[in-house]
């Protein structure tokens, strides 16, 4: 006894939702929840009135395939092409879809309103998958120049930090256009050895005998993780010597700081070997010349003012002594002043001593 299930229009994927019936049966011994489909398309849509009983698997949770660009920038039109059909394959695959005329008929469907206005300008078009596929290449490929496609696959070189696999995957793709045929490997290996970046890479390669291209993988990725593991020691010893020479830079300049100390001069007393705040000689003493505290007179830096000078002049000259000890501190020895106290003017034989 067949059962039949209702959907409502919302739980059927777009693509099918313009068809007149839709009737949906369980097949027996089908694992997986497959789901055997029938539809009867409108007339406008795959080329005339027909049914297809299309076997998906999950078909209502399967995301589908969106339609195909054809007028989309011409010269990437080969590789959306290539690109939509490989997607295609692999929605037949998960569908679980394989045999021709079920195959064809999805195509037809999926690839879009332009794409099949293209189709219906073909001639001998056939039955088939397979010859629809054929005449889609056809239209959809530009034909192939070997030696420019050729030119270009020689020109290609490994760029810096890319990975041997990444730039053999390259070389692959460039020379599905120039049919290699059975030296194919032998023409990528030829390529890797010539345009591989490092030229350390391309020595050990010419060193080896009976390369193929395996063998050319292989040692290109033991040189990259040994590039990798040097490269990472080399980063440890570098820091290492970075940090000695910060301590010897920072030990020489304490070494020329405490150098050039020895040479400079404290301008509150004048001796060598420290600076004036560190001063403690002449710290607490008066300058005899300005009266203030802090720094002996003979590196004072005050200067008298005219009308102090000038009562200088009119002083009379008198004994004066000054001496220094060793600790630099200053102290009167003798001196005769002129005072407003009257005094006695004392004659010793002929030298009179005011």
């Amino acid at each position: 006894m067949k059962e039949t299930f209702r959907y409502k229009r919302k739980a059927i994927p777009s693509q099918y939702r313009n068809v007149k019936r839709l009737k949906l049966k369980r097949k027996k011994d089908i694992q997986f929840n497959v789901l055997v489909i029938k539809i009867t398309t409108e007339p406008d849509i795959l080329f005339g009135e027909r049914e297809y009983e299309v076997i998906m698997a999950k078909l209502l949770d399967l995301p589908t395939v969106q339609s195909f660009d054809c007028n989309g920038e011409q010269s990437s039109l080969s590789q959306r092409w290539t690109k939509w059909k490989k997607s295609f394959e692999y929605y037949m695959t998960a569908s679980g879809v394989s045999e021709g005329g079920q195959k064809r008929a999805l195509l037809l469907h999926l690839i879009g309103q332009d794409a099949q206005d293209i189709f219906e300008t073909f001639t001998d078009t056939g039955d088939s998958f397979e010859d629809a596929v054929v005449k889609f290449d056809q239209y959809f490929l530009p034909k192939k120049n070997q030696p420019v496609e050729r030119h270009v696959f020689r020109k290609c070189k490994q760029n810096e930090n890319e990975s041997i696999d990444s730039y053999v995957t390259r070389l692959k793709n460039l020379a599905k256009t120039c049919d290699f045929g059975t030296m194919l490997n032998d023409a990528i290996r030829d390529q890797v050895i010539d345009m591989c970046y490092s030229t350390k890479l391309r020595r050990l390669l010419l060193r080896e005998k009976d390369l193929t291209l395996e063998k050319v993988q292989d040692i290109a990725r033991a040189s990259e993780a040994a590039d990798q593991h040097s490269a990472q020691f080399e980063e440890v010893h570098i820091n290492r010597v970075q940090v000695k020479r910060d301590f010897n830079a920072a030990r020489h300049q304490r070494h020329d700081y405490h150098s050039k100390r020895k040479d400079i001069e404290c301008h509150r007393c004048g001796r060598t070997g420290h600076i004036a705040r560190e001063c403690t000689v002449a710290m607490d003493k008066t300058c005899h010349k300005c009266g203030k505290m802090g720094h002996f007179a003979k590196k004072c830096k005050s200067k008298k003012s005219s009308k102090e000078q000038g009562k200088f002049y009119k002083k009379e000259k008198v004994r004066y002594m000054e001496e220094e000890s060793s600790d630099d501190s200053e102290e009167y020895v003798f001196a005769i002043d002129r005072s407003s106290e009257k005094r006695i003017t004392l004659k010793i034989g002929d030298v009179v001593i005011a």
